[in-house]
C-alpha cells in the first residue's frame, strides 16, 4: 500500500466499499467520516454536503447530526449549529445526549439560564447521570445560583467520584463559600483519583493555606473579645 496516499483518498476508498453494504447505518457513517475529513481540510461545503448524505440516509443518526452541529460551531455559524442541535433534540426527543450538546454549546455563547434548562432535561431522562449533575452544577454557578450549583455537584460526586467532580465542587466551596476546610478536603479527593494533576495540587496548597489562616484569625478574635463572667 501507498503510505503517501491521502486521508480523501483513503475515506473515499471505504466509501465504496461500504456502499456494497445493505446497512443504511454503515453507509451513512461513511459519509460521516468523509464529511469529517473534508472539514478537518478546510472544504466546508464538501463537508456539509457529506453530513447532510448521512442524514438523507438515516434522519435519525446522532452521530451525523451532532457532527454536523459541531462542524457550524467550529466555523463560526452559531444560528446554524443552535439549529442543528435543535435538530437533534426534533428527530430524537429521547436521545439526552442531544441536551447535553446542546448545554455546552449554549456555555460556549455565555447563555447560561438555557444552558441549565438543556442540563436538566438531560437530568429527567437520565436521573443518574453523573457527568448532568456536574454540568447541571456549572451553569447553576454561572449564574450565581450557588445552593442549586452545589446541591447538583454535590449529586454528582456522590454518583460517581471524578477529579472534574470533586475540583467543580471544591472550588465552589474555595471561591464562594469561602469554608476552606471542606475545599481542601475536596481537593485531597480529586488528588487521590489523580495524583498527577498539578493543578488540583495547587489548589489543594491553596485551600489548607487559607483554612489555617481562617483559624488563626478565628483564634485571635475569640481570644479578644471574650465572654464575660457573672460579676462577683
Amino acid at each position: 500500500s501507498d503510505l503517501r496516499t491521502s486521508p480523501i483518498r483513503c475515506y473515499r476508498r471505504r466509501q465504496r466499499v461500504r456502499r456494497r453494504s445493505s446497512s443504511t447505518t454503515s453507509r451513512a457513517a461513511g459519509h460521516v467520516c468523509l464529511g469529517t475529513a473534508y472539514g478537518s481540510l478546510g472544504r466546508q461545503d464538501d463537508a456539509i454536503a457529506e453530513f447532510g448524505r448521512a442524514i438523507d440516509l438515516e434522519p435519525t443518526n446522532p452521530e451525523a447530526l451532532r457532527r454536523l452541529a459541531l462542524f457550524y460551531e467550529q466555523t463560526g455559524g452559531d444560528e446554524e449549529a443552535e439549529q442543528a442541535y435543535l435538530k437533534v433534540i426534533e428527530t430524537i426527543p429521547n436521545h439526552w445526549a442531544g441536551y447535553t450538546w446542546l448545554g455546552a454549546f449554549y456555555i460556549s455563547q455565555s447563555r447560561y439560564a438555557e444552558a441549565s434548562d438543556a442540563f436538566e432535561r438531560v437530568i429527567d431522562r437520565t436521573p443518574d447521570s453523573y457527568k448532568g449533575h456536574s454540568n447541571l452544577g456549572v451553569a447553576y454557578a454561572y449564574q450565581d445560583r450557588w445552593p442549586e450549583a452545589i446541591g447538583a455537584m454535590e449529586r454528582s460526586v456522590e454518583i460517581k467520584p471524578s477529579v472534574a467532580g470533586f475540583s467543580n465542587l471544591a472550588s465552589a466551596y474555595f471561591f464562594q463559600e469561602r469554608r476552606y476546610f471542606r475545599a481542601a478536603q475536596l481537593f485531597e479527593e480529586a488528588a487521590e483519583l489523580d495524583e498527577l494533576n498539578y493543578v488540583t495540587w495547587g489548589f489543594l496548597g491553596d485551600a489548607r493555606y487559607w483554612d489555617g489562616d481562617q483559624r488563626q484569625r478565628r483564634s485571635r478574635t475569640s481570644g479578644r473579645y471574650r465572654v464575660p463572667r457573672s460579676c462577683e
